[in-house]
């Protein structure tokens, strides 16, 4: 994983992944896969303008679908109830490298009238120990490595 990168506005990491596009995008979809990483549970339907929720950190979000371009880019709106004034956009990007896929990971504020806000706190925007997106993406890359070797044929 790389070093977090961080701006008053919005939030960037970016991982490799023992996986083709495609098989990453299984990571990243398929409500099971996307619990063991991201939250449990997870109710959620990738079609622009549908959605559902997640459970991150025992915080439950709303989400709305933005965008799906298939084993390449998914992007959506999540908030929580609680304080829907800190939505914010999520954008998974997938990209082929050498023997794998890169996953980068931005989510940024949907700006308002307001102040400008996230959901993440300050504490997790400067990539601290309690960042989120942090401790899902070595999630994500674990499963990744296990997804990887599942599917690797067997050589003696």
């Amino acid at each position: 994983m790389t070093e977090p990168e961080s701006t008053p506005s919005a939030i960037e990491r970016t991982v490799h992944l023992d996986a083709t596009p495609d098989d990453a995008w299984q990571l990243l979809t398929d409500p099971t896969e996307l619990a063991g990483w991201l939250g449990d549970p997870v109710d959620l339907a990738l079609t622009p303008g549908h959605g559902g929720r997640l459970v991150v950190d025992g915080h439950e979000r709303r989400v709305v679908v933005d965008t799906v371009d298939e084993a390449r880019l998914l992007r959506f709106t999540w908030w929580t109830d609680a304080d829907p004034a800190a939505a914010s956009t999520v954008t998974l990007t997938l990209d082929a490298d050498e023997d794998g896929s890169r996953l980068t990971v931005v989510e940024a504020p949907v700006l308002r009238a307001g102040p400008v806000c996230h959901v993440l706190d300050a504490i997790a925007a400067a990539g601290g120990p309690d960042d989120p997106w942090t401790r899902a993406l070595l999630a994500l890359e674990v499963r990744s490595f296990l997804a990887a070797r599942r599917f690797a044929p067997l050589t003696a």
